[in-house]
């Protein structure tokens, strides 16, 4: 164990392992993100399609999701 101490392994080890909880953490933010942008779109196509209906109702179409 001294050896690998020694060696700098369990310092390289701890660097990686921040690196990796970080990189997790970006990931996370990441995948959030997008959740909340497929959450808009899926509002964006509702709110056009809802638009569409009231407009087409009264004989003019003003765009497509």
């Amino acid at each position: 164990m001294r050896k690998l101490s020694d060696g700098g392994a369990f310092d390289e080890f701890r660097a990686l392992q921040k690196r990796l909880t970080e990189k997790q953490s970006e990931f996370s933010d990441i995948q959030q993100q997008l959740e909340n942008l497929m959450e808009l779109k899926e509002e964006r196509v509702y709110l056009i399609k809802a638009i569409n209906k009231v407009v087409f109702s009264r004989g003019v179409k003003l765009a497509n999701p």
